[in-house]
């Protein structure tokens, strides 16, 4: 009967002796290395494509104008029709004449100062009217003037002209943008910050 009392003080002790220690906590080791990077994952589907915005207006570094360009008829003029030209206007290329904006403007600047956009009819004393023409045979801007009522014109009543031209300043149907044919010279020459 020994031999068993033995054997079981025996485990005793060597189940006491296995017992976690109450002692203090060891320092904390450095950080490994990092392990290298997982295979990238795949492509999600692209989004649906967001609304399209509201055309920009045009800027004013695209905005090519004249200094005022003295009048090339000759005066009087004995005729009921007659021309000038303000040539090679650089800026006048196929796509411009195609969609751009081109305004021409008479000044008459005797007693007092008025600046009118052609065509321009006249009534009154000198029945004249007058216009511009563009065409594709080259970059010249053509000035018309013609008499209203048959007579010769005479002295024509502008002294000065000028022109303005926006590229792209002519929207597609359908697109809203500024009309500057409905803009007065101030109006569009304040808008584009033009100097006088």
């Amino acid at each position: 009967m020994k031999k068993p009392i033995f054997v079981i003080t025996l485990l005793a002790t060597l189940i006491l002796s296995c017992s976690p220690d109450d002692g203090a906590d060891g320092a904390i080791g450095p950080q490994g290395e990092q392990g290298p990077a997982g295979p990238q994952g795949i492509q999600g589907e692209q989004g649906p494509t967001g609304p399209q915005g509201e055309p920009g207006e045009t800027g004013t570094a695209n905005v090519i104008y004249s200094d005022w360009i003295p009048s090339g008829f000759d005066s009087p003029i004995a005729a009921v029709n007659a021309s000038f030209a303000i040539e090679n206007v650089e800026a006048l290329t196929d796509e411009v004449k195609a969609t751009g904006y081109i305004a021409v403007y008479g000044r008459y600047t005797q007693a007092y100062t008025i600046i009118q956009p052609l065509p321009k009819s006249l009534f009154g004393l000198r029945m004249q009217h007058y216009d511009f023409q563009i065409n594709d045979l080259n970059q010249n801007i053509y000035i018309w003037i013609s008499s209203i009522d048959g007579s010769d014109i005479e002295i024509p009543i502008y002294d000065d002209y000028r022109y303005i031209i926006i590229p792209g300043g002519n929207p597609a149907a359908g697109k809203s943008a500024l009309d500057y044919s409905k803009m007065s010279y101030k109006e569009l020459i304040a808008h584009f910050k033009i100097p006088e």
